[in-house]
């Protein structure tokens, strides 16, 4: 499913906190909701292999980090959600 998403322009945000991060989880969902609310294609998922915290990714983008910064991560919604990049960007 997440492989689909980015093919259709969507963004995946992943998370990986081996001790547990509830606050982080809290944040990111929050995000998530508003962005599906206003009609993006974005999926939250916990990715235990990721080397960092946080990891952002669109069809060929990623974006590695291990602080939460809420402004981080709309500018990379925002660059990249329903980009002509993807395969089937403006897909639905």
């Amino acid at each position: 499913y997440r492989l689909h998403n980015l093919e259709h322009g969507g963004i995946g945000m992943h998370y990986n906190c081996p001790e547990g991060c509830d606050e982080l989880e809290d944040q990111l969902g929050d995000m998530v909701t508003r962005a599906v609310d206003g009609g993006l294609k974005v999926l939250l998922s916990p990715y235990p292999d990721i080397d960092t915290t946080i990891a952002l990714t669109a069809w060929s983008f990623i974006d590695k980090f291990n602080v939460f910064d809420e402004e981080r991560v709309k500018a990379f919604i925002d660059a990249h959600e329903s980009s002509p990049n993807a395969p089937e960007g403006t897909a639905r």
